[in-house]
């Protein structure tokens, strides 16, 4: 199991949606014999330095991110109801800061409905150095699909290439014996290979 790497992890700091503790996560992680493990907690950074330390302990690879929510056009715009979540993980350094930044915007500008949110705007602003992951069922592109609006996914696919770069964008499959996302990972399987085409 060792050349397998979770890169969408939540944990305390993700509120009523996980329980898991970092040391917890890191000695579970060391267990399985695992060299990585990323931190995406929801819309937070918080666990980020205590999460760093551990992983550098036991000799883990930490990959720091988190998950992000989108509004549809505008998170600066209360009229904008979105809310979708993709996740965003640093490659190096540089990607490091534009994490921050982005967590930072969207607490600061994106603050609308009780949530913190970013756009695509904002995205293409801070986009050096990072890895984009489409999400689980609440992200746009899952929605998309899950409405059968197959050419709207692929285009916002697209979008995201153009924005973090074609290399740098991946399709998320999730698999919680959920019906929505058995179909959902079908299309999504499908939309990979018709991208850039």
């Amino acid at each position: 199991m060792s050349d397998f790497v979770h890169l969408h992890v939540h944990t305390q700091y993700s509120f009523l949606d996980s329980s898991i503790k970092i040391p917890a996560l890191i000695d579970q992680v060391k267990a399985f014999g695992m060299g990585a493990v990323a931190l995406t907690d929801h819309d937070a950074m918080f666990g980020a330095v205590d999460f760093y330390k551990a992983c550098v302990a036991q000799d883990i690879k930490p990959i720091l991110g988190f998950e992000a929510s989108l509004a549809e056009e505008d998170a600066c715009d209360e009229q904008d109801p979105g809310r979708f979540q993709i996740v965003l993980l640093a490659r190096n350094n540089e990607g490091y800061r534009n994490l921050c930044r982005l967590n930072h915007r969207a607490y600061s500008d994106g603050m609308m409905h009780g949530h913190p949110r970013l756009d695509r705007k904002m995205l293409e602003e801070n986009s050096s150095g990072l890895l984009m992951l489409t999400g689980n069922l609440a992200g746009d592109i899952p929605q998309l699909l899950l409405r059968d609006d197959y050419d709207a996914a692929k285009a916002r696919l697209e979008e995201y290439r153009t924005i973090f770069g074609a290399d740098h964008v991946f399709v998320e499959l999730t698999d919680h014996g959920i019906a929505e996302e058995k179909h959902v990972n079908g299309r999504l399987i499908e939309l990979a290979p018709d991208v850039g085409a």
